[in-house]
């Protein structure tokens, strides 16, 4: 996810159209405008709620339905090595009752 002051992993738990929804290890700022990006494409948008160590990003453009259609094609071998963790990690948090999903 890249935002105007920052870059950071993030790991996409949700993809519609219209938005996102991504786990991150940092909060973000309400109302920031973002670029998500992944495998080969990327999406404008701007960060709508965040709760728990996720948030949600609304898109300005939507995403094309051969985009969905690709995304889900995308296997663990696509994923960086920190995605992993997070995704770890937000397992944890949420087996120990820390966050809800």
């Amino acid at each position: 996810l890249v935002t105007r002051t920052d870059t950071q992993p993030v790991v996409l738990e949700d993809l519609s159209l219209h938005g996102a929804r991504v786990a991150t290890s940092t909060q973000l700022k309400l109302g920031s405008e973002a670029v998500l990006e992944w495998g080969n494409f990327e999406a404008f948008g701007e960060v709508v709620w965040c709760a728990g160590g996720r948030c949600g990003i609304s898109f300005f453009d939507a995403v094309t339905p051969q985009m969905l259609l690709d995304t889900r094609d995308l296997d663990d071998a696509t994923r960086l090595p920190q995605d992993k963790e997070l995704a770890r990690q937000n397992a944890r948090q949420w087996a120990e009752g820390k966050i809800r999903l």
